[in-house]
């Protein structure tokens, strides 16, 4: 990675995890976390969604969106619900008291996020909408093609090939 990339990374890196302590704190002094914010955002907005989609979308283990969801369960957030598609499975659905979280915790959300924006001009902003474009299609187009540790020039096979060390 050359010099001007890796800084491009590490300055997105920064900026992400700023945002989101910043939110966080935010979303904190509302009774909940950014994190299952986001949770209930995808819920609500899927309408009916099994925890193998939740995992999926976040990247998270199986096991992590369980104990994420049986929390908001627990405090009647969520509620799980017989898939209608496979009696085995359960559906997870958002409650009126999810709802309610959303509708409080979604101004403050937005009230943030137009500050921490409002640094740009509004063509900047545009132009960072646009590259943020490009860069998720270019991403989804090299993933599909993603090579073998050993075909990589200065990677050791030995290293990323090693499952431990991933």
């Amino acid at each position: 990675m050359s010099a001007d990339s890796l800084a491009l990374a590490e300055g997105l890196r920064e900026f992400y995890l700023k945002a989101h302590r910043l939110l966080d704190q935010a979303m904190k002094r509302e009774g909940i976390s950014f994190a299952r914010l986001k949770l209930l955002l995808f819920i609500h907005r899927s309408g009916s969604v099994r925890a193998t989609d939740i995992a999926d979308f976040f990247g998270h283990a199986p096991r992590t969106v369980t104990e994420a969801v049986d929390g908001l369960e627990r405090e009647g957030l969520v509620a799980r619900v017989p898939d209608p598609n496979d009696r085995r499975a359960k559906n997870i659905r958002i409650t009126e008291a999810g709802n309610a979280i959303i509708l409080q915790a979604e101004p403050v959300r937005d009230y943030w996020m137009k500050r921490v924006f409002s640094a740009l001009e509004p063509a900047e902003y545009a132009l960072m909408l646009d590259i943020f474009d490009r860069l998720r299609a270019h991403m989804e187009m090299i993933a599909s093609d993603l090579p073998e540790p050993e075909d990589v020039a200065g990677c050791s096979p030995g290293f990323l090939g090693d499952p431990a060390r991933r």
